[in-house]
């Protein structure tokens, strides 16, 4: 038992560096998947309210609104993360 938990240490120790390395990027990519769907959508709003002369309280009835579903359910927060791990 000895053995197995100086195995299990080691190889914690070994890939622990990666596992922080992993979790820096996650954090770093979601934060910037956040960043681009809001300036996405504001730039749809904009487009719409002054290209189509529409009031603000119109765009919110007429279009979604931003709600964090929208954050998560983007590329930007889930696929690329699935890219970025293939590389180590």
């Amino acid at each position: 038992m000895n053995r197995y938990l100086k195995l299990v240490n080691f190889e914690f120790n070994r890939f622990f560096k990666l596992y922080i390395v992993l979790v820096i990027v996650t954090i770093i990519m979601q934060f910037f998947a956040v960043i681009l769907e809001s300036r996405g959508y504001m730039r749809e709003a904009n487009n719409v309210i002054y290209g189509d002369m529409m009031s603000k309280a119109d765009f919110i009835k007429n279009y979604e609104a931003f709600t964090m579903q929208r954050v998560v359910q983007s590329n930007w927060f889930y696929c690329r993360l699935h890219y970025v791990s293939l590389f180590f």
